[in-house]
């Protein structure tokens, strides 16, 4: 008869094997930082820059998902106008600026930081008071959608991204206060794509395989024991 021993540990080897493996895990990969602007030559709102990244190296497995990851640094000159004939308190003078990756097939995702200076008092009329260079850090990600990940195939398939914003939108709370200014951006974003390896046993092979071994061990054990 077949050691108990042996086919106890056959089997939990197969259970081992079909439920405790993440031989098949989806697992992930990053391309390098790509980088807009910077502290010293940042980007001034409203406009539009062009990067790039290589594809998917489809050698690695079955691409899954692509997830870009986005840090954007704003810097704003937030103005205050006060038309009255008296200085006028206002609150919450903020910048936003939507700032925009755009991917193949017109895929997008945004991430807006808001600037803001919290309270202040102007000058009289007429007068503006201005308050430079005031920062904001936001981070975002996106998923690119299933049925756009074939665009993202192969090492050798530079992928095209712009990035942008609008001009910004500056408000506040101050009776007739008068809110403007401009800003600046840069920053930086991660292209990660997520994947299942190649050459790795399905769960249900390796079920199977399991399942073998099992069939195996009684086959066995009715050779030795006949009657």
């Amino acid at each position: 008869m077949l050691s108990s021993k042996v086919f106890g540990a056959a089997l939990g080897a197969a259970l081992v094997i079909g439920f405790g493996s993440p031989a098949w895990a989806t697992v992930s990969y990053s391309d390098p930082t790509v980088y807009f602007g910077s502290v010293g030559s940042p980007i001034a709102a409203g406009s539009t820059v062009n990067e790039s990244v290589a594809g998917f190296d489809t050698s690695l497995g079955t691409l899954t998902g692509v997830v870009i990851t986005t840090t954007v640094n704003l810097t704003a000159d937030i103005t205050v106008g006060n038309f009255s004939t008296s200085p006028l308190d206002f609150t919450n003078a903020t910048a936003s600026v939507p700032v925009t990756v755009n991917g193949p097939l017109s895929w997008s995702f945004t991430t807006t930081p808001v600037a803001t200076v919290s309270s202040g008092t102007t000058t009289a009329n007429p007068g503006e008071t201005s308050y430079p260079g005031i920062t904001s850090v936001a981070g975002n990600a996106g998923n690119v959608p299933a049925g756009d990940l074939s665009s993202w195939l192969g090492v050798s398939n530079i992928i095209s991204l712009t990035v942008g914003s609008g001009a910004g939108t500056y408000s506040g709370t101050g009776g007739n206060a008068l809110f403007g200014g401009n800003s600046t951006f840069y920053g930086d974003f991660i292209v990660t794509y997520e994947y299942d390896p190649a050459n790795t046993p399905e769960p249900t092979s390796v079920l199977l395989f399991g399942a073998a071994l099992v069939g195996f061990g009684v086959a066995r054990g009715k050779q030795r024991n006949p009657g």
